[in-house]
């Protein structure tokens, strides 16, 4: 039997895992594969303090790993499927098959897209590699770079702005043929000598094989490439993984968001939540690390 078991093998996960074993508690950590994850599918970490160099966000993972292994955590490739968690003693059954007990569980799942994500070409497998959803955390990776944005809306002019400032160049793929927006911000975007748009225009394609190097675009009736090395694509929709949660009585909001105290703790006693799983965005990896850390640390009172 572990002390305590982790679902999920992420930021959040492995820095509960590194901390646990290191203190010298009987740790697993199930996880499916980094590739299933948001910080695991990164073509570049740049959210994390200390990572200076080109490191890919499965480097990233794999190092934590390791480094949780070395303190004596045990890691097992695998799927958690359904749980048993409202006594002392709780269990964690997987795909292998096999059923885990532990005093502890920690879930750190993440979240996952859904609904209309994915809607274009090439948009899944070089998500990390160049394709995002979120301007905000990933503006400073595109420095220097030609980069493409597309929508119509004032936030996504904003955007388009604020990234002009770093990026060297920015094509703004335009669905409609103006824009409506204050004449303000219209003054802004056409001093932008960075910003070329292309009204009246659509995505077609997003081109490249280990990350992001071109974008095909229909514009003026003919189809455009455009050399790039990001796209920030409209905002995705995410939902926290917890389909193995199914009848355990740990409770979540409407939207599927684990619920937690200020420990992170669960509405079910010993059994603690962290990382994505808490939210329906990504967060940055160092919050979730922070956050895998802090739930290891609070659950030693089961332990002792």
């Amino acid at each position: 039997m572990y002390d305590t078991i982790i679902i999920g093998g992420g930021a959040a996960g492995l820095s509960a895992a590194i901390y646990s074993a290191r203190n010298k508690f009987k740790t697993l950590v199930i996880d499916k594969g980094f590739e299933h994850g948001n910080a695991g599918t990164l073509a570049k970490i740049t959210d994390f303090p200390g990572i200076d160099e080109n490191i890919s966000g499965a480097e990233f993972l794999n190092k934590m790993k390791k480094q949780a292994i070395n303190f004596g955590a045990d890691h097992k490739n695998a799927q958690a499927t359904s749980c048993t968690i409202k006594e002392d003693i709780k269990q964690v059954t997987t795909n292998e098959p096999a059923t885990y007990e532990s005093k502890v569980i920690l879930l750190a799942t993440g979240n996952q897209p859904y609904g209309d994500s994915h809607t274009y070409a090439g948009e899944r497998e070089l998500r990390g590699k160049g394709v995002s959803h979120d301007p905000d955390a990933d503006a400073n990776a595109c420095k220097q770079c030609a980069i493409a944005i597309i929508g119509k809306s004032q936030s996504v002019a904003e955007t388009a702005l604020k990234l002009s400032r770093t990026a060297e160049k920015i094509y703004w793929i335009i669905p409609a043929s103006k824009l409506d927006l204050p004449q303000e911000l219209k003054n802004e975007l056409e001093a932008a000598k960075r910003i070329e748009p292309f009204f009246s225009s659509s995505l077609r394609k997003i081109n490249g094989i280990h990350e992001v190097s071109s974008v095909t675009i229909l514009t003026a009736g003919q189809e455009k490439t455009l050399t790039v090395k990001y796209i920030f694509l409209p905002h995705q929709q995410y939902k926290p993984t917890t389909d193995y949660l199914n009848g355990t009585g740990v409770q979540t909001s409407p939207e599927g968001v684990v619920m937690v105290n200020e420990q992170f703790e669960t509405s079910v006693p010993g059994v603690f939540a962290v990382g994505n799983i808490l939210c329906l965005k990504p967060q940055i990896n160092v919050i979730c690390s922070a956050q895998g850390t802090i739930a290891a640390m609070n659950s030693e009172r089961y332990l002792k």
